[in-house]
């Protein structure tokens, strides 16, 4: 009983569908892969966008809060 289940799991048939199985599972790593790398380039993109432009609002309301201060010392 246990030669006939090893020469079964030796037939070749066998060993080429868990290649099979085995090379299918591979592409859909790899297909993954490359979604969440698409995925992750678009939202770092998105990411350094709002980034650039919080950084220059921040820079507008600083100069404005400069501007008011001004203002208000030129009308005291």
């Amino acid at each position: 009983m246990a030669t006939s289940e090893f020469d079964m799991f030796l037939d070749s048939g066998s060993v080429e569908r868990i290649r099979g199985m085995l090379n299918e599972l591979f592409t859909k790593i790899e297909e993954a892969l490359d979604a969440m790398t698409l995925t992750e380039a678009a939202s770092q993109e998105n990411f350094n966008n709002l980034s650039n432009r919080l950084e220059t609002s921040i820079r507008d309301l600083q100069g404005n809060k400069i501007n008011l201060e001004d203002h208000l010392e030129e009308m005291a």
